[in-house]
């Protein structure tokens, strides 16, 4: 390669603060190592989640996924004060000594953001068109970012493909949250039943997992996470299994885009308590299940003091975190809170390991499925893809959504 690459550098301290830093002592790239391929990230999106990875990056490990290169320059070289997160999407294959995955092929996973190229270490994994990353610094990693799909050489230029492909760097990874939480969280056949951590546990029992006689609400119910677990509650699952009533939650801002979806049968404002506690009453169930998809702070508090003296039986369930930049002791801090309240931590990572442990090709094969399904139905009502180009016009949008510029009616998605 001729260009020079470059890479976004975020400062730790605070992730809305970002470098789009040149690398021309990259080149030239080294040899490919044994058994590996060299992919360059070639349509990625932008979403909160992002600001997630930068925010709990060092306590889950995202930070030491994609490092900082050895090439970096000095002024960004303080691995204590700088790093690298990553996002979803497509990498094409520039190299490669695996015959199985040759040059021009294309690689969907949690990949590099820059026009750096990455080299992977890689071996076939159980199922079809699937490889998994094994680079000794990335094992500590959850399964879900060391496993990519490969596909063959796709053009772009044909509009099809390209919304298809931007569709899924979008929302591929945060779709495929709602449907394993509600296959398998809230599973209806108690063969695939887990707990939020994916583990066949006696502390969540088939009555746990039965939805049939509940009320869940859904906070923050404007995110693409959220969204789409709302619609594999309606769309993929027995009518019988369903709940009695599924109730969002938005902001002022939100909420006009939240009730065009479709998919919840109410939504509410956060303010508006008293108009759930009616709603719920009038439904008259016996559980309620409060799933929080990272709203604000002091929301999860006021909710669910609120809603817990209506049923015998609440649960709360917790998708991601807020974005909200703050210190390692507020993180910690609003854990052990969130935890006072009964808080169930939903880890789509190894939900899926679960799921694949009942059947590897099938897992993939459903899960394949539902997407395809989902993007022809028209996946989001209301959410149209806004294409940039290059790390310049990532760098606007990065600064956007950390000013909340960004409503949950875009999807941001780069050709890089």
């Amino acid at each position: 390669m001729s260009s020079i690459p470059s890479i976004q550098v975020l400062e730790k301290a605070d992730y809305t603060k970002q470098h789009i830093v040149s690398l021309p002592n990259a080149l030239p790239l080294p040899p490919l190592a044994p058994s590996s391929i060299r992919i360059q990230t070639s349509i990625i999106a932008l979403t909160i989640n992002n600001f997630t990875y930068a925010r709990l990056g060092h306590l889950i490990g995202w930070w030491n996924i994609h490092l900082l290169p050895e090439s970096i320059p000095t002024e960004f070289s303080d691995t204590a004060k700088f790093g690298r997160i990553s996002g979803w999407g497509y990498a094409s294959v520039i190299e490669s000594n695996v015959p199985n995955v040759p040059v021009g092929h294309l690689v969907y996973g949690y990949i590099p953001i820059g026009t750096l190229p990455e080299d992977l270490e890689i071996k076939p994994a159980k199922t079809t068109n699937t490889i998994i990353c094994t680079n000794p610094h990335r094992q500590h990693a959850w399964t879900i970012y060391n496993r990519y799909s490969v596909y063959p050489p796709s053009s772009t230029t044909n509009p099809t493909n390209e919304a298809s492909h931007g569709w899924d760097a979008l929302m591929r990874g945060l779709f495929d949250t709602g449907r394993v939480m509600n296959q398998y969280v809230l599973a209806w056949d108690d063969a695939k039943r887990v707990d939020a951590g994916g583990v066949r546990s006696p502390s969540w029992t088939a009555s746990d997992a039965d939805i049939s006689d509940a009320a869940i609400v859904v906070l923050s119910a404007s995110g693409k996470t959220s969204t789409s677990f709302a619609h594999q509650l309606r769309h993929n699952r027995p009518k019988a299994a369903q709940p009695k009533l599924l109730l969002g939650v938005s902001s002022p801002l939100s909420i006009d885009f939240t009730k065009k979806t479709g998919f919840c049968d109410s939504v509410l404002l956060y303010s508006d308590i008293e108009g759930a506690r009616t709603a719920i009453a009038a439904a008259g169930v016996s559980k309620i299940l409060l799933v929080d998809f990272a709203a604000r702070d002091g929301v999860v508090e006021s909710w669910h003091a609120a809603l817990s003296p209506m049923v015998p039986t609440l649960i709360y369930l917790a998708v991601g975190g807020t974005s909200k930049v703050s210190t390692n002791e507020e993180i910690i801090a609003g854990m052990e809170k969130r935890a006072a309240l009964g808080l169930r931590q939903v880890n789509v990572s190894t939900i899926r390991d679960a799921g694949r442990a009942m059947g590897a090709q099938a897992f993939q094969d459903e899960g394949e499925a539902a997407w395809d399904e989902f993007k022809r139905e028209g996946a989001i009502p209301g959410v149209d893809l806004r294409w940039g180009d290059g790390m310049e016009d990532w760098a606007k949008a990065w600064d956007a959504l950390a000013k909340e510029e960004i409503g949950p009616n875009t999807g941001l998605v780069f050709k890089l």
